[in-house]
């Protein structure tokens, strides 16, 4: 991949995105596109994170791992010869490869981190998010970023923390994030009552329409 068209690339800043990965709230984007009729009115472009570039139409993919040196999964599987397919969707990966993978884009670290300013990127979603930040996108979905499972407590996933830290420095920049519905990320499968420690009694809040946020105390009962 030249600087020319790595280039091109950058200089395509999309207003909303939906970076969509392989957790199972994945399912919400898809229903979405769905009811909506067409991915475009959900984001004016969709990024795929590993795996999710053979399952979604996207407009960029995401992918971390060496796609050489230390590829996942290994050379020669459905993923890996798939990306040999992709043409004109830049591939962001640590180190690119013109030959074997002409749109792979080496991804780019320096700028990314000077942008956020924290060298603290452990997983490719919040790769994506961080490049988001950069590019200056105003609106980011997160589908498919689940990391741990209501159903399965003996999964999580790294990664977690820092997708939360990206998505905070984002919202802290004027950006927003919208979570699936169904994924764990931000715990936004749980009640809003249920996200907050300490409260015996339970609490109520409300979102006022000066984005604000309103904490209502519901009241003991006298006999408890």
């Amino acid at each position: 991949m030249t600087e020319k068209k790595q280039e091109t690339f950058d200089k395509k800043v999309p207003e909303s995105v939906a970076i969509v990965a392989m957790g199972l709230s994945h399912a919400d984007y898809v229903l979405a596109c769905a009811i909506a009729g067409s991915r475009r009115e959900i984001a004016d472009e969709t990024w795929a994170i590993n795996y999710m570039t053979g399952v979604i139409q996207f407009d960029r993919a995401f992918i971390m791992d060496d796609l050489i040196r230390n590829p996942d999964p290994a050379p020669g599987t459905a993923h890996m010869r798939s990306l040999l397919n992709i043409h004109g969707k830049p591939i962001y990966t640590s180190t690119a490869y013109p030959k074997e993978y002409p749109t792979s884009v080496e991804y780019p670290l320096e700028d990314v981190l000077n942008c956020i300013g924290m060298p603290y990127l452990n997983g490719t979603v919040a790769y994506a998010v961080a490049y988001a930040i950069l590019l200056g996108v105003k609106h980011i979905k997160l589908y498919g970023c689940d990391y741990t499972y209501s159903n399965r407590p003996d999964v999580m996933e790294k990664g977690r923390g820092c997708v939360e830290t990206m998505a905070a420095i984002a919202k802290e920049r004027g950006i927003s994030v919208e979570v699936a519905r169904n994924s764990s990320l931000f715990d936004a499968n749980v009640p809003v009552n249920n996200k907050f420690y300490g409260y015996y009694v339970p609490i109520k809040i409300e979102a006022t329409e000066e984005g604000k946020f309103k904490v209502i105390r519901e009241k003991e009962d006298a006999s408890s």
